[in-house]
């Protein structure tokens, strides 16, 4: 099997998601385990975008005015970003928008205009088949917020109807990460209930088995838990929001960090 140029997965960037059918794409995109951000300024964004090498992008057309500077803007920056496997897509419903775009980026490899002639779920399809061959998620089959080295927040579970408590370190869709307050580390195979956990949306009520420990250079002992696999797609969908805005979070402080030129 080809191994991916970024194992890791790949960002991806949607600028404009205005209306129902650009959301609808960007919460599949969410469900089929991508990291995404969405964001509408593209004067800070694209100088941001910049700095992830491998990024994919995705701009609606139809969000933005036919305007040169911005045209311009998008044509310098898939010129300045070809070297750095970063592909950009450009979207629109609108046959006069697709020739005004070609215009300026025909000549350019990583950047392609997108005609949107058929329904929300065949865009889907395409979109799939686009991130397919970019082998966007790599080697990951799971989204992910946080790291073994950060503390994201307060982690409570029951075991043996005793409550602990603990700190969070990563989170995804499939498992955590967390170090407990006390000094005696569950043993593996553990199975803890009524795991609760607070980004800034409180998810509780997850259960998991302990599959993995690992001591961490401050002596603490970091357990890695597996959800239960008959955890409900409802739940499982929270998740998934949850971890997307977190990370959205964390990319609009850096997007506000930004200096626009003037």
């Amino acid at each position: 099997m080809e191994m991916p140029l970024f194992p890791a997965g790949r960002k991806i960037f949607y600028l404009f998601p205005q209306g129902n059918f650009h959301q609808s794409v960007v919460q599949h995109i969410i469900r089929e385990e991508y990291e995404v951000y969405t964001l509408s300024d593209y004067k800070r964004g694209l100088p941001l975008i910049f700095q992830y090498n491998g990024a994919i992008i995705f701009l609606n057309l139809d969000g933005v005015e036919k305007d040169q500077k911005f045209i311009y803007a998008v044509r310098d920056f898939c010129r300045q970003s070809s070297n750095r496997s970063i592909d950009l897509f450009l979207v629109t419903h609108d046959a006069e928008k697709q020739q005004w775009a070609e215009k300026y980026v025909k000549q350019l490899e990583n950047c392609t205009v997108v005609v949107i002639e058929n329904s929300v779920d065949e865009f889907k399809v395409h979109l799939d088949s686009i991130l397919n061959n970019l082998q966007a998620q790599g080697q990951r089959k799971y989204v992910r917020f946080g790291s073994n080295s950060e503390q994201l927040t307060r982690v409570t579970f029951y075991r043996k109807e005793k409550l602990h408590k603990g700190s969070l370190h990563d989170v995804s869709s499939a498992g955590l990460s967390f170090t407990l307050d006390d000094e005696h580390p569950l043993s593996l195979r553990s199975k803890l209930q009524n795991i609760t956990i607070d980004l800034g949306y409180t998810i509780d009520g997850l259960s998991g088995t302990v599959t993995i420990k690992r001591r961490l250079p401050d002596n603490r002992v970091l357990h890695v838990l597996l959800f239960e696999k008959n955890m409900e797609d409802e739940t499982k969908e929270h998740l998934r929001f949850v971890i997307h805005a977190s990370l959205q979070r964390q990319f609009m402080a850096r997007l506000e960090q930004v200096a626009v030129p003037e």
